[in-house]
């Protein structure tokens, strides 16, 4: 996030009465509705305690002689005549306890309530957040000169952006919270992109000339805030139509502006189509323009949590789903045993698109493709709407895939999309047999004359395993000739293979993803984490320290069973106790053990763990 100059349509006073709210943090800023403003001060003592009084002050209430008064500065007449008008006076002097710094008595600038404040991932309300942290810290409270104060501990801050040293956003700890009374004046800036600050006048806001109270700016000000990234406006929802059907609702926008009074001419349409549209005809474009205006997701904020969900859903179509040509409907596959997925995907659906349990129908593929179910999502608005955000329609071999402008540059939602795409086409080739070689690739295909642009999507999904501690192994091209279906001949066409470490640590940071829509590909990757070398070292690892126990003892250390089995990742304890019994009671008729390991696909060392000390009751199952 950068910071742009905000432009400012109208600028007013306004009567408040009630209780307003602010903030400190140790850089003396923060971010309110987007605009960044320099709040109470810094870390240390508040200004309001570094106060030294003077003599006006020090009289108030009583008399205060002073004689010569021609002798004084002009600057000192000026401010006593003015003390004598005002009937008020600010302290500026130097305290003891600020090191020589300047201090200057005024009110602590504050927001009404109502102010959103940005956190890492949301937004809050200025007044929700005060009041909830007071009320948690009710006896750390301070009351003094109306204010209500309360310093937070480090390590119970709360996170917040803000502006650094260097002009960039970053995060840092809420050091101090107030709230006070008032009754006044306060002022509200009114921006063109329809924003709005209300704050007390003597609020410094962030200018392009610096910090400015907020009662001394003018509508010629530039006001510096932050461009928050939206998802999916107007412009993107019609671009999904054709130019004609475009031109028709943008007509109608204008005819609805005209209060219906513009004629046919003006709008470049006959007039059997004003008629129509005094009949209450709508074109379908504004038709779903105002179906998702109804369900609150045109100009959706890219931190509201929808925008996670939809990233997800994005990742998962660009892998194992798809748009169709006719944009009206969605399909997503998966195999016949993976039902879980399905209504993982319509409860998200659900979720983002507000009820359309209606829409939805489950079918079984055709026998060509193999065995398998598709969720068929019957919505053109769905569609269009998903097409805006970037998600490709019809067949993706034939076309340029590109991360939707939406998820680019937000660390939340690639972790999202990437996550999902990589569990619809990841685990291919891995396999459970013992001392197998094959390694967990992520597969797509593509025409060749896309080769240049696959792979520099391929590299965007490697800079992401990357940073997530996986390990890849490069990509490599199977050549293949396809025929793809569609208009046009048929093209050569490629297997593209990223390979991915299969080693035990390597296949457990791909399990700490978020691997939604994929539970049977979870659970296929655990059960080849658990056949792998990582675990059967582990397992050795356990039996080893079994085998320590008695001289460890010895030395007077205090080691249980229950510690052991501490040492061993959760992930390694997930038989369940009727395998348990099972293997135990073959045990017990004589079975070989390692013909038990090949037939249940137990590890040889944990069946002969099991032989050795039994079942441990204390196992997660």
């Amino acid at each position: 996030m950068e910071l742009i100059p905000e432009k400012i349509k109208n600028i007013e006073q306004i009567p408040y009465k009630g209780y307003l709210y602010n903030l400190t943090t140790a850089s003396g800023n923060l971010l309110a509705n987007n605009i960044l403003v320099r709040n109470s001060g810094g870390l240390g003592t508040p200004p309001h305690e570094r106060l030294i009084p003077g003599f006006i002050h020090r009289a108030n209430g009583g008399v205060l002689f002073i004689d010569e008064v021609a002798n004084l500065s002009k600057k000192s007449q000026q401010e006593l005549l003015t003390a004598l008008q005002e009937k008020k006076y600010s302290i500026t002097g130097q305290s003891e306890r600020s090191s020589g710094a300047m201090t200057r008595s005024q009110p602590v600038p504050c927001f009404v309530p109502g102010i959103e404040i940005n956190l890492p991932n949301k937004k809050i309300k200025i007044d929700a957040l005060v009041e909830k942290t007071m009320d948690l810290y009710n006896k750390d409270i301070i009351k003094k000169d109306g204010l209500d104060i309360l310093e937070l501990n480090k390590a119970d801050s709360i996170k917040i952006l803000v502006e650094n040293r260097k002009g960039k956003i970053k995060e840092e700890s809420i050091a101090m919270m107030y709230r006070k009374f008032y009754s006044g004046k306060v002022i509200r800036i009114k921006f063109t992109d329809g924003s709005e600050l209300v704050s007390t006048p003597e609020h410094p806001i962030r200018t392009n000339q610096g910090f400015i109270k907020a009662g001394d700016i003018t509508k010629e000000t530039l006001v510096k805030g932050i461009e928050e990234k939206r998802i999916t406006m107007i412009e993107e929802v019609l671009a999904t139509y054709s130019e004609e059907n475009k031109r028709i609702a943008l007509a109608y926008l204008n005819w609805l502006e005209s209060a219906k009074r513009a004629t046919f001419k003006q709008l470049n349409v006959d007039g059997k189509t004003i008629s129509a549209w005094k009949k209450g005809a709508i074109p379908h474009a504004i038709k779903a323009l105002n179906w998702l205006e109804g369900k609150s997701l045109l100009n959706l904020n890219e931190h509201d949590k929808r925008a996670r969900i939809l990233a997800r859903m994005a990742g998962v179509l660009f892998g194992d789903g798809n748009i169709n040509n006719r944009m009206n409907k969605v399909e997503f596959y998966t195999d016949v045993a993976s039902l879980q997925d399905i209504e993982e995907l319509k409860k998200d659906f659900n979720f983002v698109f507000k009820d359309i349990n209606s829409c939805f129908k489950i079918k079984r593929t055709k026998p060509r493709r193999g065995e398998g179910l598709i969720l068929v999502t019957y919505n053109a608005f769905v569609a269009r709407y998903l097409y805006a955000l970037g998600v490709p329609k019809g067949d993706k071999v034939r076309q340029i895939l590109k991360v939707p402008l939406f998820i680019a540059g937000n660390k939340t939602l690639e972790k999202e999309f990437y996550s999902s795409l990589l569990a619809s086409e990841l685990y291919a080739k891995l396999s459970t047999k013992s001392g197998s070689k094959d390694t967990a690739t992520f597969t797509l295909a593509k025409i060749e004359r896309y080769e240049k642009e696959h792979r520099e999507f391929l590299q965007k999904i490697i800079s992401f395993l990357e940073e997530n501690q996986i390990k890849t192994l490069g990509i490599k091209k199977e050549n293949e000739y396809i025929k793809v279906r569609g208009r046009g001949n048929p093209e050569k066409t490629h297997i593209y293979v990223l390979s991915i470490s299969s080693s035990y640590e390597n296949l457990k940071n791909i399990i700490k993803l978020n691997l939604h829509y994929a539970s049977y590909k979870r659970a296929k990757l655990i059960e080849v984490i658990k056949s792998g070398k990582g675990y059967l070292r582990h397992v050795k690892l356990l039996k080893d320290a079994h085998e320590e126990l008695p001289r460890l003892r010895e030395k007077g250390h205090t080691i249980s069973k229950n510690t052991i089995w501490k040492w061993v990742p959760k992930s390694y304890q997930s038989y369940n106790q009727r395998q348990k019994d099972i293997v135990r009671g073959l045990l017990a008729k004589g079975l070989n053990p390692k013909e038990i390991s090949k037939e249940f696909n137990i590890p040889y060392p944990t069946i002969i763990y099991w032989k050795n000390s039994g079942v441990n009751k204390n196992v997660q199952v």
